[in-house]
Order: structure tokens, then sequence, then C-alpha cells
């Protein structure tokens, strides 16, 4: 059996994909990389299938129509065979070293359900690489449960720095909308409800490439999608009052999560700020309000919340500063 699932999906990404799955080509058949070719119209599937050709033994393709970056990960997830499961976005590389060290402690760790290492931002045509890292929040090589971790404000976990035990998402049952972009949000939060136990990396495994014109995380691409950032923070919204009855620990840091994801929406729709975009932030908040109403005061009577969920002029303003000013200290776009 494979210790590790690494799945790649692939929508048109001849241009940068082979640097994705040529880091993962490191001689080790502990791992199986699942090239998910998500109805591309351009070279695409021929790379992938050259790759499968090389590497039989490795590297498995699916070839599906078009149905967005969710439907890639459960198309990858349905097959795996791995202990472990991980995504490897095309645009996006692993540290091979790194790698080699996780593959080292699951060969002797088969039970934990969550794997977390680090990740840097590679924004392109910036000096400084910006590195996430969780060395104060979750204790290092160590499995712990909820309670040993502690999250400060603006630290959360992405799906880059996430290994999950690939039985723990099959329980989960995700089924991620299609044709929807930041999905990953959904997969983190639906799949640590079932998480229990967690062992931290300090290495950087992930490299996030930043750059690209038309990448979903661009704010002003994130703007023009804005209605499918919605749509996953609704979906978000809906399965923590769904599923309330859950560990205290678990509940705080998922409250943490869907506090950033709201912060999100929130300021998308008040940079864009038009009338549309403010009856859109207020019905999210209203959405809140009416679902969980302990949610919302929860949300509301935290700096943060209460700033993004009113619609004055200062409170907007303000909001968009403290934004900029992250924006900067972390680099993204």
């Amino acid at each position: 059996m494979k210790l590790l699932s690494i799945v790649v999906p692939c929508y048109n990404s001849q241009e940068y994909m082979s640097v994705s799955i040529d880091s993962l080509l490191m001689g080790d058949d502990r791992i199986e990389i699942i090239i998910v070719n998500d109805g591309s119209t351009d070279d695409t599937a021929r790379i992938a299938d050259a790759y499968h050709h090389r590497f039989p033994e490795m590297i498995r393709v699916i070839h599906k129509e078009n149905g967005g970056h969710g439907s890639a990960i459960d198309a990858g997830l349905a097959v795996a065979q791995g202990l472990y499961f991980k995504v490897l976005d095309s645009d996006d590389w692993l540290n091979q070293s790194a790698l080699e060290k996780i593959l080292n402690y699951i060969e002797h760790n088969q039970t934990v359900d969550l794997i977390v290492a680090n990740y840097r931002y590679e924004k392109k045509g910036a000096r400084h690489k910006k590195i996430m890292h969780y060395r104060r929040s979750i204790p290092q090589e160590t499995i712990v449960g909820w309670d040993a971790i502690h999250f400060p404000l603006g630290t959360y976990f992405m799906m880059h720095s996430m290994i999950h035990r690939t039985e723990i998402l099959r329980t989960t049952k995700l089924a991620l909308p299609e044709h929807t972009f930041y999905v990953d949000n959904l997969f983190v939060f639906r799949s640590l409800m079932h998480v229990q136990t967690i062992v931290y990396f300090d290495e950087i495994l992930y490299h996030y490439f930043i750059g690209r014109d038309d990448q979903s995380v661009n704010e002003q691409v994130m703007i023009r999608r804005i209605d499918q950032q919605l749509r996953v923070n609704h979906l978000m919204i809906a399965y923590y009052v769904e599923n309330s009855q859950r560990d205290f620990a678990v509940d705080n840091y998922l409250f943490h999560h869907l506090e950033i994801i709201m912060a999100i929406s929130s300021t998308m729709l008040r940079i864009e700020n038009t009338p549309e975009s403010e009856l859109k932030r207020a019905a999210l908040w209203q959405t809140v309000q009416k679902s969980d109403p302990q949610l919302y005061s929860r949300l509301t009577h935290r700096l943060m919340g209460w700033n993004l969920s009113k619609k004055d002029g200062f409170s907007r303003r303000l909001g968009i500063v403290v934004y900029r000013i992250t924006q900067k200290l972390f680099g993204f776009n």
C-alpha cells in the first residue's frame, strides 16, 4: 500500500504543471501521484499522459469533464490508495527533503489524523518570501489533541499546510461544490470536525506560487468571483450551525476559521463598493444572525466582526486600511 496519495488538479495547466509534478519525482515508491485533468482544452491531457507512460507505477491520470477544483479533488480522493492524502495545486510545488522526512514519519506512525507543515508564499518578483508557520500554535513533532493547539489572530489552517489521513476525508464525505473557486476553505473546515490528533513539522513543505493575473487569490479576480466566495462562506456557516455537537477546543478553532473567512468576504465586498455589494455584505451577516444568534453575537462582540458587520463609511474605511496593512505584512495579492 502507498503511504501518501498526492492529487494534482489540472485545468489548462500546460505552462506550469511540470514544475509541480517534477517536485514529486524523488524516486520514492511510497507515494502515488494522481493527476486530474479537469476538462482542459490545452495540452494538459497530453502532458499528463506522458508522465504516466514514463512513471506507470507512480503516476495515474484521471481525465474528466470540467467540474472545477473541488470536483477534481473529489475525483482524486475517490481513487486514492494511500494511507494519507494531500492536494498540490498545479502551479505550486513541494520541497523534497521535507516530504521525505514526513514519509519517514508516516512509515512508523500511521494513526495520526492530520499532519501539518509550513508553506511559503512564492510571490512573483518579491525579494522576501513570507513563510507561514505554526511554531506558536502547535508543539513540534509530537502527536497532540485540540487542547494543545492555540492559534493567534490571523493564523489558521490552509490546505497547503495539511496532509490528512485518507479515511478521515472519506468519513467527512466532502462532495465539494462544482464550478466553484475557494472550496479549499470548505475542504479544511469540514475535515477538521473529524480530526482528533495532529502532528506538526516545522519544515517548509509547500511552495505556494502567487503572481499570475488569472489566479483565484488575485484581489480583482476575487471581486469578480465574489459570488463563489460567498457560496463557500454560506456553506461554512450552514455546516458550523448544523454540526454544533463538538468538542469545545475544536469549536474554538472552527469559530476562529469562520471569523477569518467572514472577514475576507466582507472586505472584498467593501472594496468593490457598489450598492449591490453592500446588499450582499449585509445579507451575509443577516444569514449568520438568523441561522445562529449566538454565533452572530460572538462574532460581532469581537473587534473584527463588529467592524465588518457595520455599514457606516468610517467602519468601511477602517476595515480596508487594516486589510491593506495585512496584505503588505503577508505579501498576498
